[in-house]
Order: C-alpha cells, then structure tokens, then sequence
C-alpha cells in the first residue's frame, strides 16, 4: 500500500508561476497547467552530498535513489516554504532557507522543479528519517553520487549535481 497522500492539495501553474487554480493531487493536469516541486541537494563542511533511498512504499520509483530532500509544493505555499516543509518532514533537519539557496528551475512535463543547494554540518546518524517516504540515507563524494544516480537513480540529476556543487565549491 502507497504511504503517498493523494488527497494533498496542490496549487496549479501556467509554465510561467501564475497560480491558475488549485487540484488535489489525484485530479490529472490538462496541458499547460504545472504543479509545484522542490529539490535540494545538501552538502556537509567535506563537500560531501547527502542522498536519499526512496522508501518502498512509494507509489512512484520506490527504492530508487534521489537528490537529498524533495516533494511537491501544498496549496499555499512556495517555493521557500515547500522546500523548508520537506526538509523537517523527511529528515528533521532545521535549515534556514533564503532565496539565494534557489538555484535552478526547470520545466517538466506537468511540473516545475525548483532546485536549491545548502551546506550546513549534520551527522547522518543524528537525522531522523520519515520512513513513510525516506527508507535510507548516505553521503557520497560528487563522483559517488553522480555514479549512484545514474545507476540506481530515478534519473541520473547530473545538470541539477553539478550545478549545485559549482555553487557548493564558490562559496567554500
């Protein structure tokens, strides 16, 4: 059974962030309408990136390996708020995000990623993972996680992975 809320309430966008209505989540989008999603990719002082391990009770890609935090935006929020959301809910992780975290937006088919990038210090072992949705975390250099994603990823992230570590590496 999917631990995955389907009766979240989503703000929808046109391909420009103009809100032009809002859908629970299991209502299909119509062409040109955009949910929310935001991504991030944390990094600790060693320049090494956190990943996740999908809990197996997800409905999509459960298992597969992703970026370090990352869902969809609920009605109400933005960006800043979304991301802030699942990175308490997914690992119980208290990050200050500002917009300067923001890094890249990308347009998908139905949805608009936000990409953000922080470095603070954590112990892995201290993280408390939300097993509903997070089964496994664990840290890899840039070359690790670029060979983890594209083996055992949903997608192998690279553009998002190397612009976040540019920024990572410009402010070290």
């Amino acid at each position: 059974m999917s631990t995955d809320n389907l009766k979240e309430i989503w703000d929808i966008y046109d391909q420009s962030l103009n809100k032009i209505t809002e859908k629970k989540r299991f209502e299909p989008l119509n062409k040109g309408e955009y949910h929310l999603v935001v991504n991030a990719f944390i990094y600790n002082s060693k320049n090494q990136v956190l990943l996740q391990k999908r809990a197996m009770e997800k409905l999509n890609y459960p298992g597969y390996w992703e970026e370090s935090v990352g869902g969809s935006a609920l009605k109400g929020e933005n960006h800043l708020d979304a991301i802030q959301r699942e990175i308490k809910e997914e690992l119980n992780l208290d990050l200050l995000v500002y917009e300067k975290n923001f890094y890249m937006r990308c347009i998908e088919q139905n949805w608009i990623e936000d990409w953000f990038v922080f470095r603070t210090d954590f112990q892995i072992n201290d993280l408390q993972l939300q097993t509903e949705e997070v089964e496994l975390v664990n840290l890899f250099s840039f070359d690790q996680a670029i060979k983890q994603l594209r083996n055992f990823g949903i997608r192998p992230y690279k553009e998002q992975l190397d612009q976040a570590n540019k920024i990572i590496h410009m402010t070290a």
